[in-house]
């Protein structure tokens, strides 16, 4: 990924970008008319996962900004570092739906 311009690292990304896209605004909607913590879950799952995908296409340019200032060894370890903190972001947006799935099919408790 190296050669690519940064509309062309978009365009790459583009199809993930816009399913998170789809996802946030379908839970949104949900929150709107249900406002339930499935709902919740969903949508702030969708939001990491768009955030996180969003950063991680500035991060493919952080090297060239990045070398202008810095060694090549502070470059791969604060690289390195972003990757894991958006990594473990990621993490958590996945374990919001996996939450949002679990507590939306469980049945309705009664009163």
């Amino acid at each position: 990924m190296e050669g690519l311009t940064i509309l062309g690292n978009l365009f790459i990304r583009l199809p993930v970008l816009g399913a998170y896209a789809v996802g946030v605004l379908l839970s949104a909607v949900l929150v709107s008319r249900r406002r339930d913590g499935a709902s919740w879950l969903a949508l702030v799952g969708f939001g990491l996962l768009l955030a996180v995908n969003l950063a991680s296409w500035f991060l493919a340019f952080l090297p060239i900004w990045l070398a202008s200032t810095r060694n090549m060894t502070t470059i791969a370890q604060t690289i390195g570092c972003l990757h894991t903190i958006l990594n473990l972001i990621s993490a958590a947006g996945v374990l919001c739906l996996a939450f949002a799935l679990w507590t939306g099919l469980q049945p309705p408790t009664r009163r």
